[in-house]
């Protein structure tokens, strides 16, 4: 129902003319009520979780995850950025084979075993 329903967040695509020219990583912090997570540019063409660096062009649209179209603003950009800092680097580790015993059947034990994969 949730995902499927009017409840909680939805996505939003919204031009701001005041955002023009910035780079995606300014434009992270611009909304109180609303999280920016990709572009929709002036051609059509969509990014999700654009580079830092992508700039803001005219005719671009913002695409927001929010909890209504009218529930969010642009906020007056007083909030200042230290810095980009680059994201941490994932770790690959080494998985380990666990061995499971079971003991006893039950009706249950496939739905049991799909739950621990």
């Amino acid at each position: 129902e949730e995902m499927m329903g009017f409840e909680g967040s939805e996505f939003y695509f919204e031009e701001w003319p005041e955002l023009v020219c910035k780079s995606f990583y300014e434009i992270t912090c611009r909304f109180d009520d609303a999280v920016p997570i990709g572009i929709k540019t002036s051609t059509g063409e969509v990014f999700i979780n654009p580079e830092n660096d992508h700039i803001i062009k005219e005719g671009d649209k913002i695409l927001v995850l929010a909890e209504d179209n009218d529930s969010y603003e642009v906020n007056d950009g007083s909030y200042k950025i230290h810095g980009i800092k680059k994201v941490p680097e994932i770790v690959e580790t080494e998985q380990t084979v666990e061995k499971i015993m079971f003991c006893g059947w039950r009706r249950d034990m496939a739905d049991m075993i799909a739950q621990l994969d």
